[in-house]
């Protein structure tokens, strides 16, 4: 099937050779078809770059170079192959198509370093921006240092920024000399996803913490949200008295309700990340204090504001602990067991999406509140809210039946707990707050 003309049969035989269990006699083959013909399917062209990782030989590596180094395959699955090759010597555990746990893969990766190398330049210097990030990631997971100096000169004049970011984050990697000034012209850049990765670097690097403080002290209170958001992750690991009262002066903005929202479950996550029991009891009273009924966000409140919506689209469409597409659905794409979230940012608030996620029993859309209903006759039954009116509660009961019950025939209607699992301690509150800002952005359209 491998050898079959028509490309779907040959990707429905990868599935069966790669996925679950493997079949791992035949990796080997399905490898070795990497380069035979111009592939087109992305599902199949995955697992082919997975098999040449698993089988993990002289000819594996040098099928999947000659693959990224050909400018007519894929731009997405070009940087597929880099990144396979960049972490060559030390794989991933889990499969890279399935997730499956495949174990320790551990290899030489001599080979790799030296033919991947003598090509790396030119795959660094030219092509789209998701294969030159994925050859200037490479070159870190490789230890490629004789590209420290074009990764230097990257960060210096390249016009992509997403290029300078990547060109920053390897020479930290690589730990290149110098690296102070690398830091200070990126801090220096004209982009702010930049000078964000440099502030989010920033901890780890020579420069003094008592300096970075007030580095940090200026971001967040004059930068964008994205540079001041990056300058709370990188305080948190600042061991610093200074950090400390930094700090501490933000979480009183935060009680007395004049931090920024954006940045709020940046300063929490910070606090909550330092080993200081003066601020963490602080941070405790405060949750204390939003906590006025069982419905209350608490801290969930802070994940309102400040999410990045692409983020928030791959929580919701591929976060293997959320799995939010088994029940629920936007447009034609997920389950059917809860509501279609087709236009919910129509429908409802951030706060009401928020606590359908984290609190779902408070916030029961319309079809999918369960009810157990007493009457005075004492006789019970339960059903599905169709409508509640005054006069009378209609509920659905069994699979297709329907009842009206007069108001007047009702002792008692208990709402029973939703079926959605609560986000907490499921999701991360960074996740959540991403989750919530793509779904924010659903407004009726085709995203």
């Amino acid at each position: 099937f491998l050898d079959d003309e028509e490309e779907y049969v040959v990707a429905e035989a990868a599935r069966a050779i790669n996925d679950d269990f493997q079949i791992l006699g035949a990796m080997s083959s399905l490898a070795g078809i990497l380069n035979k013909r111009p592939w087109e399917s992305e599902a199949l062209i995955r697992r082919i770059i997975n098999a040449n990782v698993t089988v993990g030989n002289d000819r594996t590596a040098t099928a999947l170079i000659t693959y990224a180094n050909t400018t007519s395959s894929p731009t997405a699955m070009r940087a597929e192959a880099l990144a396979a090759l960049g972490q060559w010597a030390k794989p991933s555990l889990f499969d890279r198509v399935d997730g499956r746990y495949r174990g320790e893969r551990n290899k030489d990766a001599t080979f790799v370093q030296r033919e991947l190398g003598a090509i790396i330049p030119n795959l660094i210097a030219k092509g789209g921006t998701e294969t030159r990030q994925a050859a200037i990631a490479a070159t870190a997971g490789l230890r490629l240092m004789p590209a420290i100096d074009q990764l230097s000169d990257l960060l210096v004049r390249d016009a992509d920024p997403a290029i300078r970011a990547a060109a920053l984050t390897a020479l930290k990697e690589l730990e290149a000399p110098g690296l102070e000034k690398l830091l200070r012209t990126a801090m220096n850049d004209r982009n702010n996803n930049v000078r964000s990765r440099a502030l989010a670097l920033l901890p780890n690097s020579s420069i003094a913490p008592a300096e970075a403080t007030k580095l940090y002290a200026e971001i967040i209170k004059d930068g964008t949200t994205g540079e001041a958001q990056a300058a709370l992750s990188g305080l948190s690991k600042l061991s610093a008295p200074a950090a400390e009262a930094l700090l501490e002066d933000l979480l009183g903005q935060l009680m007395e309700g004049k931090l920024p929202a954006p940045i709020q479950l940046d300063l929490v996550e910070a606090i909550e990340l330092r080993d200081s029991s003066a601020l963490t009891d602080r941070l405790a009273d405060y949750e204390t204090s939003l906590m006025t009924d069982a419905n209350d966000l608490g801290l969930f409140a802070t994940a309102l504001s400040g999410g990045n919506a692409r983020s928030g689209r791959g929580v919701f469409y591929w976060n293997s602990s959320g799995q939010c597409t088994r029940c629920h659905a936007i447009f034609e794409y997920g389950g059917n067991v809860g509501p279609n979230l087709q236009g919910v940012g129509s429908r409802l608030s951030a706060e009401e999406i928020l606590t359908s996620v984290v609190r779902p029993s408070a916030a029961l859309a319309p079809g999918h509140e369960t009810v157990l209903v007493t009457l005075k006759d004492e006789t019970a039954l339960s059903g599905i809210v169709l409508e509640r009116t005054p006069e009378y509660l209609k509920v659905k009961v069994g699979k297709t039946d329907s009842k009206t019950i007069p108001a007047a025939d009702i002792e008692e209607v208990e709402t029973l707990p939703s079926s959605m699992p609560s986000a907490d301690g499921v999701l991360t509150r960074r996740e959540i707050r991403d989750l919530v800002a793509f779904l924010v952005t659903q407004k009726g359209e085709a995203h």
